[in-house]
């Protein structure tokens, strides 16, 4: 079967035998690209719940430090916030936090976030308006810049303190406990 000027059959051709040794250019930019556009939004997710899960946690944190700051005013006697709220001429009045509310059970991790010069906590108390002086109104407001954005962040709680012998309105029925009914 040995055709002239052909070449046997038995003798490989050696055209097609030629090993590639690596990759073209255009398949490594190809596969470079499905790579890219691939594991891109998988990286974006991972960084945005990153971020998303340090600030609920700085969040939950500065919630239940704005709640301790409240408990621990609350157990003030309500004349002592009225003879201050006066004493000012009726505004608002701060009252110091960092130096009279330590937490004993706070993690470390947490105490150096309440040393940071990004960290900040108000405390005020002023009359509820039209309460004419039995209602006190105490706003605890923290700001914090989150470190992973450098924005800054705040909570804020409001609560209520009444006169704790406060009695019903003027033109309602008052009963006192020797009154005969």
């Amino acid at each position: 079967m040995n055709r002239p000027g052909r070449g046997s059959l038995s003798r490989p051709d050696r055209r097609w035998t030629r090993r590639r040794l690596g990759f073209s250019l255009v398949e490594v930019l190809v596969c470079l690209g499905i790579l890219t556009f691939g594991l891109l939004p998988i990286v974006s997710m991972y960084q945005s719940t990153t971020k998303k899960g340090g600030l609920s946690e700085f969040h939950v944190f500065f919630q239940a430090r704005a709640v301790r700051i409240v408990e621990f005013y609350a157990s003030y006697n309500f004349d002592v916030f009225r003879a201050l709220i006066y004493s000012s001429g009726g505004g608002k009045v701060n009252l110091p936090i960092k130096s009279q509310i330590v937490d004993p059970a706070l993690p470390v991790e947490y105490s150096r976030k309440l040393d940071d010069e990004k960290y900040d906590e108000i405390c005020t108390v002023e009359f509820e308006d039209g309460a004419e002086g039995d209602l006190v109104r105490m706003t605890v407001d923290i700001k914090w810049k989150f470190p992973l954005d450098d924005r800054v962040h705040g909570y804020t709680i409001v609560r209520l303190l009444c006169r704790p012998d406060i009695t019903q309105g003027k033109n309602e029925l008052t009963l006192t406990p020797d009154a005969p009914i």
